[in-house]
């Protein structure tokens, strides 16, 4: 993701927290999120064009700090998907007067159909859907 992809991104679930906090909960705890690491869609899957979703509950600790990570995956590989998705949320920064909670976060990797770089857009309250660029292929 470009550096203008990312403060757009920034400035996108900013918004959503406030909407969220103001709005009926619907148990994500997304406004605890301060800023969301993206994960990169990783290189095999994109080259074997392999899909999932990956739900991810992360716990904080008291301090609003990253305590656990549990990945729940549908229709990927374990091995593929968990170490990108696992190292996106716990780069991520949590609102400290959110400790004790669990935010919870859906992945969905999508092979691409266009060239260019990995393309990310996000569905309200919690969804985020990552598509590959597409693989050129020589004859």
């Amino acid at each position: 993701m470009s550096y203008t992809g990312k403060i757009g991104l920034a400035l996108l679930l900013a918004l959503v927290g406030e909407i969220h906090a103001q709005n009926a909960p619907d148990g994500s705890n997304m406004s605890c999120v301060e800023r969301l690491e993206i994960p990169i869609f990783p290189p095999l899957a994109s080259a074997i064009r392999l899909s999932a979703v990956v739900t991810a509950s992360v716990t904080l600790d008291k301090a609003g700090s990253v305590q656990s990570v549990s990945l729940d995956i549908v229709g990927g590989s374990t091995n593929l998907f968990s170490p990108a998705v696992e190292k996106s949320v716990r780069a991520s920064a949590f609102l400290a007067a959110c400790g004790g909670k669990t935010v919870t976060a859906i992945f969905e990797f999508h092979p691409g159909q266009q060239l260019g770089a990995q393309r990310t857009t996000f569905s309200y309250p919690n969804r985020f859907s990552i598509f590959s660029p597409a693989m050129v292929v020589q004859p």
